[in-house]
């Protein structure tokens, strides 16, 4: 299937992706990554958003780590990665960016405090927040 041919445009398939995020939030409890989640469920009130963010010097170590690939690759696959997100989000969300700290209740820089430790913080700001 080419471009042109697409059975679904990618604004439908992202109304359809909304309506499902909604349902999801409205009747189960759930975790939702991406999708511009935290901007459609920003009215809701039994909602937290989290973002995780690290230098790319990290991301592109953790990459290498579990993708077996070069660094090169590795960078690569995250700068086109990276502009895909940011521009995905700031399209569906009518001009917001994917990493103003304002947009989440909590941002985690995870080289610095550690992946199990950022587990940790998540866990506890849910508790806190009365989800768990």
């Amino acid at each position: 299937i080419t471009r042109n041919e697409k059975f679904v445009s990618d604004d439908t398939l992202f109304e359809y992706q909304k309506k499902i995020i909604e349902n999801l939030a409205d009747t189960e409890s759930c975790c939702i990554v991406g999708k511009c989640a935290d901007y459609i469920l920003r009215g809701h009130t039994n909602v937290v958003s989290i973002y995780v963010e690290a230098p790319r010097s990290f991301c592109v170590e953790r990459t290498i780590e579990h993708m077996g690939v070069t660094e090169e690759v590795a960078a690569a696959t995250i700068k086109n990665t990276d502009k895909f997100r940011a521009d995905y989000y700031e399209y569906y969300t009518h001009g917001n960016y994917w990493t103003n700290p304002v947009n989440y209740d909590m941002t985690i820089n995870s080289a610095r405090v550690g992946i199990d430790d950022s587990v940790k913080l998540i866990k506890e700001y849910l508790k806190i927040k009365g989800f768990i």
